[in-house]
């Protein structure tokens, strides 16, 4: 195997993407790693190192914003070392995909997240929506689609990804779904699974479009408690409305996968009231045997497939939401669980693998 290349774009917070990184850096072991900034504290959690560019040097609090024109330059002079012998992979979801000179795409993957949601879809996210001006925000779309335009060997993490893929690029790609520790997540690890808990759980970073007030307000509209699990920028936001409610509401800051997995396993039902390009929490969840309450869109439409196992709901009104909620099968541990195996992350690792190995079998 000729040298292994993986560029992730950015490492300061740990989620879904850097969960894919990991499997990755699991099936290529020896694979230099390639990020625009990186987190020390990160890293030494990751237990891995990286090259990063330079935007390393630019403030934090200006990097994901003030740094978006700049990073399709600073990922071609960080891949300036890429050799037409090398095998890179792409861990892309706004610029990394275009980390590989057109000349090497034969040798080149790109795992597709999505495209830019900061670019193409600011409706799902809106914290960019009104602070990036109309004609940069026109050029920028102009200039990702021109990148991905040679773009060869794509992967999307889901279907939903697949179409924004085709619509916003043009182009083809096969779906190859994140692999989820169902190992590890799994309600038999957990003690006190006599009775579920009362009480409501949401699950995500704590920026606006993971819908974490949502869930505060369907505990209110069901008269049950929440519990809030992430961490971000919303986080005293979102204590404030726990101070005001009339329920309990408690915040979890970064607790421990073990924490994690015992709340999963234990609560009433998990609400997912975001639109995810795939959805790793609901995913968690099922493995602990737990059923989910989402919106019929993006990635939970892979996953949530029978209501057996979740129910998806066509809006997050809370009369909506009250109403799914009361559609929810609290039968069987064993069958929402089964249902979650095949996300397990060795699927994901065999099929990179294999895909992989169909380009040094070809080149």
């Amino acid at each position: 195997m000729p040298k292994v290349r993986i560029f992730h774009e950015w490492l300061d917070t740990i989620g879904g993407a850097e969960a894919v990184l990991l499997d990755l850096i699991a099936v290529f072991p020896d694979a230099e790693i390639y990020t625009l900034w990186a987190e020390e504290y990160i890293l030494e959690t990751l237990g891995i190192t990286a090259k990063t560019s330079f935007l390393q040097f630019f403030p934090k609090k200006f990097r994901r914003l003030a740094g978006i024109p700049f990073m399709p330059l600073a990922w071609r002079v960080l891949s300036r070392s890429v050799s037409a012998e090398d095998l890179s992979i792409t861990s892309s979801w706004v610029f990394a995909h275009c980390a590989i000179p057109k000349k090497h795409e034969q040798r080149s993957i790109h795992y597709i997240h999505t495209p830019a949601r900061y670019l193409w879809n600011p409706e799902i996210d809106s914290r960019t929506k009104f602070q990036i001006p109309l004609i940069v925000l026109l050029i920028l779309r102009r200039i990702d689609r021109y990148l991905a335009n040679n773009h060869l060997n794509v992967i999307a993490n889901s279907n939903a990804t697949r179409v924004r893929i085709e619509k916003f690029w043009n182009l083809q790609s096969v779906v190859v779904h994140p692999g989820v520790d169902t190992d590890f997540f799994h309600f038999a690890k957990v003690a006190d699974l006599e009775n579920r808990k009362d009480f409501i759980l949401c699950v995500g970073r704590f920026v606006p479009y993971k819908g974490h007030s949502k869930a505060i307000e369907l505990g209110e509209f069901l008269n049950l408690p929440v519990v809030l699990v992430g961490h971000g920028a919303q986080e005293d936001y979102l204590k404030r409305l726990a101070d005001q409610s009339d329920i309990k509401v408690e915040i979890l800051v970064n607790p421990s996968r073990e924490k994690v997995r015992s709340l999963y396993a234990t609560c009433f039902f998990v609400v997912y009231p975001a639109i995810e390009d795939f959805g790793i929490v609901a995913v968690e969840a099922m493995a602990c045997g737990t059923p989910v309450l989402g919106i019929s869109a993006g990635g939970l439409l892979d996953i949530i497939s029978s209501t057996d196992v979740g129910v998806l709901v066509s809006n997050t009104e809370i009369e909506t939401l009250a109403k799914g909620f009361h559609q929810l099968n609290w039968e069987s541990r064993e069958e929402i669980r089964e249902h979650s195996l095949k996300f397990a992350r060795d699927k994901f690792r065999k099929s990179m693998y294999e895909y992989a190995y169909q380009i040094e079998s070809s080149g």
